[in-house]
């Protein structure tokens, strides 16, 4: 509990607005600090003077001289200066919704300029994750590919997982439950399909990891 902390309370002390605890611990500071004590003094004589000052009265015949004053410009007013003020607002009042919609189009057509523009006399620089023009026509998803396999045989007829990164490596395999414990023919197919190549899946153009179904069977593959 310091003087800012006193400070920010001292306005809700004088009108009641604090609870019992809070409003204990601010007489409690003001019993010991002077400087905040003479501070809510000088709050508390400003409203109290304040709460004691009458709300003025506006006279009765203000209305009454308001309108005289409006008659009298008015009387002062030449034809030709009230035709002109007539015929001036009218004006104003008719060419307004032009001059908005004006504005608007003026504004429409410099964002569309500058948004275009960029593309007028900047030459893009090509970057390692450009999309390129030819994954347009292709889906929006696409599953891994086969491109080359290594020429080491796998002795066996067996159907696996293969587990492609985004890179086009191989970093997983899944054997069928029954073959999961054969560490040769696992070894075999490891060897082959680390030494192959492979195309990673795409999303919307992308390469992203995906699951290839490869079958063996003696010396043919279907991918």
């Amino acid at each position: 509990m310091n003087c800012r902390w006193m400070q920010s309370r001292l306005t809700a002390y004088h009108e009641g607005d604090l609870s019992a605890p809070i409003r204990f611990l601010v007489r409690l500071h003001l019993q010991t600090c002077s400087p905040c004590l003479e501070e809510a003094e000088r709050r508390e004589s400003v409203a109290d003077l304040a709460s004691r000052m009458s709300p003025v009265v506006a006279p009765k015949n203000l209305n009454m001289k308001l309108r005289l004053a409006v008659y009298g410009e008015m009387r002062r007013e030449t034809w030709f200066s009230r035709t002109w003020r007539i015929a001036r607002a009218g004006l104003r009042d008719s060419v307004r919704p032009l001059a908005i919609r004006g504005l608007g189009g003026l504004l429409a057509g410099l964002l569309l300029f500058g948004a275009v523009m960029p593309d007028l006399w900047t030459v893009r620089a090509a970057t390692t994750d450009d999309v390129e023009v030819t994954y347009l026509a292709r889906g929006l998803m696409s599953p891994p590919t086969v491109s080359a396999l290594a020429p080491n045989e796998v002795r066996g007829n067996v159907t696996v997982m293969a587990l492609i990164g985004a890179d086009g490596k191989l970093y997983g395999l899944e054997l069928p439950a029954e073959l999961d414990q054969d560490r040769r023919l696992r070894a075999d197919i490891a060897n082959k399909l680390l030494f192959s190549t492979f195309e990673p899946a795409t999303f919307f153009g992308r390469p992203i990891a995906g699951r290839l179904v490869i079958t063996f069977s003696q010396f043919t593959v279907q991918g």
